[in-house]
This record gives structure tokens, C-alpha cells and sequence, in this order.
């Protein structure tokens, strides 16, 4: 495709250049965007960018004016680097499926100093016709990663809860995150969900919201050690356990026959029954780690007595959480 020097035609506040699409092509991915390799193949996406419209030709740009460190990479982006903050998925299509590609394109390109401009400017253009879901936005917040994460680690009710239970100051809302709020979360949260990633998944049990947010406070409140890893493995796993002599079921095995025998409806998670449900969950985590360290096992959830709730019990543990939350 033939070159051409960008010409400035029109001013606002940002500048309107018209570039060719081999310039295009050359724009960076915003640091969070989605998975826009997906949606450019799925139908409704495909079918709307196989007929090409003129305002398909308009996007937007960020252009750095000074080097930008970016926290969640570890990269010094140099100053003159451009991103591409709206058009990510109709590049990815035009680079893969359709016949041809538009000649030249019309940049809305924005000056900014910061990689938090860059995202902030990213987030500002999405609009109601095209809004990302929450599992776009973890997606984003996972780029850096290197890995991508199962579709249930996607699904952010773990996440906020987690992060609500552990900080409620820095994170108040159990729902309704913004953009750098994931960023924030799910760097939180990246180790304990990087190993959750990696265990083979049962398909036999149902492994609810409620599980993957009790499962992240407990890792992060042992500190990841091999027990609690074990732990946590088995349940994911299925690898249930027997009977002691008196009848009585180990904890990761009483967590695996709630699983089984509770009907859905009472497994459903909405505001008034996560953190009942999550609390469950934890007590029955702590009782086997108990049990790994030779204590006798019990006959039913013990759970909200007149003792502080197990939950709250790993949250008061776990005590390097404020340094976590940087500017994103």
C-alpha cells in the first residue's frame, strides 16, 4: 500500500490527520485493550465491517509527548510513540478477513504525557454503542500477563469481592468497577490468580464466583504456601477423600459434597448471599489446613458463631495489601 505524508485538515481539540493505512497499521495497542483479536471474528463484528461504511475510516490516537513509564509492564514507552485508543478491531479485520483495506483513514490524535492518559483515553471512547463488558475490561487488565487467563477468571465478581473483603477503603464497591479498577484488582490478586489458571479444572462440580473469591483470600492470607496450594488444588480437582473411622468427611471434601448436593438457587450469588457464601467457603478451607496440621476434623460448618468469622480472620492476616494499589 502506497505511503504518504499526514496532513493536518482540520483542527479541534485535538488534531485530525488523515493518514494512509500503512501508517495505521504501525500504531500501538492500547496497553488495555481487549481481546480484539476475538471479537474481530465473531459474526456480529464480521458482519457489521464486511460493509464498509465511511465512518469506519475514523479513529482515534494518543501520541506521547514526553517517555512514559508504565507500571503494569515495566515499559519506558519513548516520547513520539503512538497508541491506538478506538479502531482495534476493525484493523484486526481488515489485516485478516477483508478483501481490501481502506486507502486512508481519518486520526483523531491526541497529545499526552503518561501511560494513565493513555488509558484514561482509551476508556473515554467507549460509548454506548460499542461498551466493553466487565470481561473485556479483565482481559485489558491482563495484557501484560503473557498468559490468557480461563474464562471464569474473566468473570469479575471474584475479583471485586476480593478486593471489597481485603480493602474496602481502596476498593468500596463489590461491583461497578471502572477501567484502571481492574487494572488495580486483578494486579492484586495476579499470583494467587495465575495459579488457580494453571490447575486442570474438574468439569464433574460446579465451581461458583463464591469458591474462586474465597479460594484467592485464603492463598494470599497463607501466603501461597504449598499446603494452602494443595489445598485449593484438590478442590478444583475433585480429589476427594473418604471417611475417618468416625464418619466424619475431611474439609476439602465436605467443600466438594456442598458443591455437589446444593441446589443451584441456593448457590446463586448476588449482594445479600456472597459474603455468607464466601465465608463458608473460607471456613472450610481453614479446617483442612487445620487438618494438614493434625487436627482432628469436624462434623459441620461452624461458621458465624460468637468467634470472628473466618473470613475476616485471613483478612486481618493479610497485611501487605495498601503498598499493592498504585496509580495505574
Amino acid at each position: 500500500m502506497p505511503k504518504s505524508t499526514a496532513r493536518i485538515i482540520d483542527v479541534f481539540d485535538d488534531d485530525l490527520l488523515e493518514v494512509t493505512y500503512d501508517q495505521f497499521s504501525k500504531y500501538e495497542n492500547s496497553p488495555v485493550q481487549r481481546n480484539h483479536l476475538k471479537r474481530a471474528t465473531e459474526p456480529k463484528h464480521q458482519n457489521k465491517l464486511n460493509k464498509f461504511k465511511s465512518r469506519h475510516r475514523v479513529v482515534f490516537a494518543v501520541k506521547l509527548s514526553a517517555d512514559a513509564y508504565d507500571p503494569t509492564t515495566g515499559i519506558t514507552w519513548p516520547a513520539g510513540t503512538i497508541f491506538l485508543v478506538d479502531g482495534h478491531t476493525r484493523r484486526e479485520y481488515w489485516n485478516k478477513w477483508a478483501d481490501e483495506c481502506p486507502f486512508t483513514l481519518l486520526v483523531h490524535m491526541s497529545v499526552v504525557s503518561t501511560m494513565e492518559e493513555v488509558r484514561d483515553e482509551y476508556y473515554a471512547h467507549d460509548n454506548t454503542d460499542n461498551v466493553e463488558k466487565n470481561s473485556d475490561l479483565a482481559y485489558g487488565a491482563t495484557r501484560s500477563w503473557d498468559t490468557i487467563l480461563k474464562n471464569d477468571l474473566f468473570k469479575v465478581m471474584p475479583i471485586t469481592w476480593a478486593s471489597y473483603f481485603t480493602k474496602s477503603k481502596e476498593f468500596p464497591r463489590a461491583a461497578g468497577w471502572k477501567g484502571p479498577d481492574f487494572i488495580n484488582g486483578y494486579r492484586l490478586w495476579k499470583e494467587e490468580l495465575l495459579f488457580l489458571n494453571d490447575i486442570n479444572w474438574s468439569n464433574k462440580i460446579k465451581l461458583p464466583a463464591s469458591l474462586t473469591c474465597a479460594s484467592l483470600i485464603f492463598l494470599k492470607a497463607n501466603g501461597m504456601s504449598e499446603t494452602s496450594k494443595d489445598i485449593v488444588k484438590r478442590v478444583y480437582a475433585n480429589k476427594f477423600a473418604g471417611p475417618d473411622d468416625d464418619d466424619k468427611l475431611d474439609g476439602v471434601t465436605n467443600i466438594i459434597e456442598w458443591l455437589k448436593n446444593t441446589p443451584k438457587e441456593d448457590m446463586a450469588h448476588n449482594f445479600n448471599t456472597m459474603s455468607p457464601l464466601v465465608e463458608r467457603f473460607c471456613y472450610w478451607l481453614n479446617q483442612a489446613e487445620k487438618e494438614n496440621r493434625g487436627e482432628s476434623r469436624v462434623q459441620r460448618y461452624g461458621g458465624r458463631s460468637a468467634t470472628t468469622p473466618t473470613k475476616d480472620c485471613f483478612v486481618k492476616k493479610i497485611d501487605n495489601l495498601s503498598n499493592l494499589k498504585q496509580a495505574a
